[in-house]
């Protein structure tokens, strides 16, 4: 939204977004929204409040000062519009969107420490936070446009639920995403920090994560692009997984 509360089209393309409002028009909500702003007055409280916002800010985007997002389109082999971050102290968690014309958005929720009475986060992991989701946009169309080459993924996911896979990912096409999307996220922020994969992650259903990066680390660099790679090599090599159950 611009300043006076109105969607801007010019340049990010929302016509999709309604999906994520559960079918509430974009301009409806707008309107609305504009209407609840104006009711709690929020521009006073946001004029008064502006430098506790803005060091916010500038703690939550400490990011590296060699960091090259471009990275993510040099290792996927693809172009994309925009990279965008939004820190949210509204919300946890966080999730991607992207739009029709490629631009991509991490909106991630900062989490607030009631004990130490104060906003925490750890920004090793907050840099694969971001490449995790902005890598979302291109596994996972991989993913669905491949998935019939995918053989034994019965076991493969009932290997996954006996090892203590979360409900949030129960799912065959979910696991897959969420496979390749932490491999890849690994590696990319492998290149900024001195980072170790996560072992609640491995004993939570992703048994084979860390056999996943050392294979595309070492073949990857073999193929022009990542869809090459993950035809050619990676579904081949997960399909003939020994599964350890």
């Amino acid at each position: 939204m611009n300043d006076n509360y109105e969607i801007n089209n010019e340049k990010i393309n929302f016509d999709d977004l309604t999906k994520y409002l559960g079918g509430v028009d974009i301009n409806k909500f707008a309107r609305n929204f504009k209407s609840y702003a104006e009711k709690i007055n929020w521009d006073n409280f946001f004029d008064n409040h502006k430098n506790f916002f803005i060091q916010l800010l500038s703690k939550f985007c400490d990011f590296p000062s060699n960091l090259n997002l471009n990275d993510i389109e040099i290792f996927y082999g693809c172009k994309l519009k925009s990279f965008n971050y939004i820190p949210s102290i509204l919300m946890n968690g966080g999730f991607s969107y992207h739009d029709k014309n490629k631009n991509i958005f991490y909106i991630r929720g900062i989490e607030w420490a009631k004990e130490e009475n104060k906003f925490v986060y750890d920004k090793k992991y907050l840099l694969e936070c971001l490449f995790h989701e902005y890598s979302h946009v291109i596994v996972n169309n991989l993913v669905d446009k491949y998935i019939f080459l995918f053989s034994d993924l019965d076991n493969f996911f009932a290997e996954a639920i006996y090892n203590n896979l979360p409900q949030t990912y129960n799912n065959k096409k979910i696991l897959l995403y969420e496979y390749f999307v932490r491999a890849n996220a690994f590696i990319l922020t492998k290149k900024y920090y001195d980072t170790v994969i996560k072992s609640w992650i491995v004993e939570h259903g992703f048994t084979y994560l860390e056999d996943i990066i050392s294979f595309t680390i070492l073949n990857k660099k073999n193929y022009q692009n990542y869809e090459e790679f993950f035809v050619n090599e990676l579904i081949p090599y997960v399909n003939n997984i020994k599964l350890k159950k």
